[in-house]
């Protein structure tokens, strides 16, 4: 029976991956003062219950530590909560990609001491590869396993309710997010439109999952489209939960930006794709060339992890 080390940081999305693929029967979810990452943790534990009811469902604890970048003290406290709670150390995993640096640095320290394993997610290129490192005997120098890629392991549910909690979305009105919702429908794993966290006084036009990375989009036509207004918007969502590597940005507009919006999308790292078929007058459907030009912009983005 496994035990999972979960430090959590203010991205959830590492940390409910590596549950989820791990499956482990005990997560311990080491948080800090930080109010930020303590409702992080308790988003979290209240997803990994939601979706893993019965016999599956594993034992959730947290370990609080007061000082996120006291490294001797973290290693200590992390140390006697294994010895306390006698924690067998064979059956324990350390997941190091959350929480801050210097956590990372005293569970990795402990992990040689030790001798536990250690994971750390990778998210690049549209893949998820899980590095792991074990240490024969407490010896200090690991070995490292090849990285195992994680297949798509979370749903576009549980990515929102982990970033933001309880949320609405309803089917979409807007004729252009329609013919862009159809386009994109076979090619990624999941879409959701109209998304309203209840939480949060924001709205997100477009979402869609793409393997275990998600999609965040601004649909905007006409006059809109060349404006700053979906760019504030996309930099306010990033600026609020929206960030990391596992989200991508874009917008889908009907016309070309100015020259400045480009210019400032380009450096928010925000994916432009002009379809020029919804801006002819009284076309409510994408052009053969459009649907194709969304495509591949979306997933070659995604591969590429260039937005």
């Amino acid at each position: 029976m496994k035990t999972l080390v979960e430090l959590v940081g203010e991205q959830p999305t590492p940390n409910l991956i590596v549950v989820k693929y791990l499956q482990p029967r005990e997560v311990i979810l080491i948080v800090t003062e930080n109010k930020a990452v303590k409702e992080v943790a308790e988003r979290l534990e209240k997803v990994i219950k939601e979706n893993s009811k019965g016999a599956n469902s594993p034992c959730l604890k947290f370990l609080e530590m007061p000082d996120a970048y006291n490294i001797p003290d973290i290693l200590q406290k992390l140390e006697a909560y294994i010895k306390d709670n006698k924690i067998n150390k064979e059956n324990l995993i350390f997941n190091i990609t959350g929480g801050t640096k210097p956590m990372s640095i005293a569970a990795w320290s402990l992990a040689g001491k030790l001798g536990i394993e250690c994971v750390y997610l990778q998210s690049e290129g549209g893949k998820s590869l899980l590095h792991t490192c074990r240490f024969p005997e407490g010896k200090l120098q690991p070995v490292q396993e090849s990285p195992r890629e994680i297949p798509s392991k979370i749903t576009l549910d549980e990515y929102i309710k982990s970033h933001f909690g309880d949320y609405t979305a309803k089917e979409p009105e807007n004729p252009a997010e329609i013919s862009i919702v159809n386009a994109l429908a076979e090619n990624v794993c999941e879409l959701m439109t109209s998304i309203r966290p209840k939480t949060h006084n924001v709205e997100i036009d477009l979402m869609f999952r793409y393997g275990n990375q998600v999609g965040i989009a601004e649909v905007k036509t006409g006059g809109k489209a060349r404006g700053k207004d979906p760019i504030d918007q996309l930099s306010t969502l990033s600026d609020t939960r929206l960030s990391g590597a596992y989200i991508k940005k874009f917008l889908f507009l009907s016309e070309e930006q100015e020259e400045n919006n480009k210019r400032l999308a380009e450096n928010l790292r925000i994916k432009t794709v002009v379809l020029k078929s919804l801006a002819q007058e009284g076309s409510n459907e994408l052009s053969e060339d459009d649907k194709q030009l969304l495509i591949n912009e979306v997933t070659s983005t995604f591969h590429r992890g260039d937005a």
